[in-house]
C-alpha cells in the first residue's frame, strides 16, 4: 500500500516527452506531507493526494501535462518498458 502526492498539470505546460527521473529521499528527517505538499505547490504544481491498495496494477496510458509522484509512505514499483522503478517514502518520480 502506498499513499503518494502527485502533481497533475503544472501551470502552462502541454505535451510532454516521456522522460523519468527517480529523485531519492536524503533528508535525514522523515518526510512529511504537509512538507511534500508545500514544495510541489512552490513549483506550479496542482496537488492531490490518492492511494494504491497493494497489487494495484495500472495499464500504459498517455498524459498530455507534466506530472510528478511523491511517496508520503510504503512503496511503490513503476514499470515501463523493460525498466522498473521503485520508490520508498520520500522518493520522487518526476515526468
Amino acid at each position: 500500500m502506498a499513499s503518494w502526492l502527485a502533481e497533475d498539470f503544472r501551470k502552462g505546460e502541454t505535451r510532454c516527452p516521456v522522460k523519468l527521473e527517480v529523485i531519492r529521499w536524503t533528508e535525514p528527517v522523515k518526510p512529511r506531507e504537509g512538507t511534500l505538499r508545500r514544495r510541489l505547490e512552490a513549483e506550479g504544481f496542482e496537488v492531490f493526494r490518492w492511494r494504491d491498495d497493494a497489487g494495484a496494477n495500472y495499464q500504459p496510458h498517455p498524459h498530455d501535462h507534466a506530472e510528478s509522484l511523491w511517496v508520503i509512505r510504503g512503496e511503490i514499483t513503476f514499470g515501463i518498458g523493460d525498466k522498473h522503478y521503485t520508490l520508498f517514502a520520500g522518493d520522487r518520480l518526476a515526468r
